[in-house]
């Protein structure tokens, strides 16, 4: 079952993907942020959520769905007990311990594997900056 939780306004950027819940409905509507009227209302909301507050937002934070959705493929050879591990185009990622701590290194032939990035990345948003940042492209 996916994970969520309450974005921080610095997040909100063009392409962000975030739900938001509909009272009258009793559903959560997915969203992409853009600059226009309606979502410039979030903006007013985001960062001051309470129980009581009418405008809920949340965001889906990272899972297998959206690595693979990113173009990484599940490498199960290289699946161990403490991590799993993806591969793309000379790249691999690994997450320690089914959280968002991710190591993201090249594939080398050698016994060489250099660390590109290593953090935290919260969501889909984050992975593809995060991709960006180092010269991955998702795969088509």
């Amino acid at each position: 079952m996916a994970q969520y939780y309450t974005p921080r306004l610095k997040e909100f950027k063009t392409g962000f993907r975030y739900e938001h819940y509909i009272p009258s409905k009793e559903v959560w509507a997915k969203e992409t942020f853009c600059l226009n009227e309606s979502h410039i209302n979030i903006i007013n909301y985001v960062d001051i959520q309470t129980e009581n507050t009418l405008l809920k937002v949340r965001t889906k934070s990272l899972d297998h769905d959206d690595i693979i959705e990113a173009g990484w493929k599940e490498s199960h050879e290289d699946n161990f007990k403490y991590f799993k591990s993806y591969r793309i185009k000379g790249f691999i990622l690994n997450i320690i311990n089914n959280t968002n701590n991710i190591v993201i290194t090249e594939d080398s032939w050698l016994d060489m594997y250099p660390k590109l990035f290593e953090g935290k990345i919260k969501n889909y948003n984050q992975l593809l900056d995060v991709m960006e940042m180092i010269g991955i492209n998702k795969a088509a």
